[in-house]
């Protein structure tokens, strides 16, 4: 969702991968957004998950203007770290 008018950014495609082992699934999903405005936009990502479930990394890649790309990892911390 944009930051200032919470519209929802376009979503193109969303690719799955997923591995289940005995009773743990893990996966590996990729979202691919586009920015139909002509400048650059701020966004917060909601990502509603079940309490029990664990997110180990969570990487954006953002593809530039000029046609090269960035990349942005998250920093995984314990809650009460990560909330101060």
């Amino acid at each position: 969702m944009t930051k200032d008018g919470n519209l929802p950014v376009p979503l193109k495609q969303v690719d799955l991968n997923v591995r289940i082992k005995n009773d743990l699934a893990s996966y590996l999903m990729t979202q691919h957004y586009v920015n139909i405005e002509d400048v650059p936009l701020e966004t917060i990502f909601l990502f509603p998950m079940d309490v029990k479930a664990v997110i180990s990394k969570l990487t954006c890649q953002f593809t530039l203007p000029d046609g090269s790309s960035t990349e942005v990892e998250t920093k995984v911390e314990e809650r009460e770290k990560a909330q101060a």
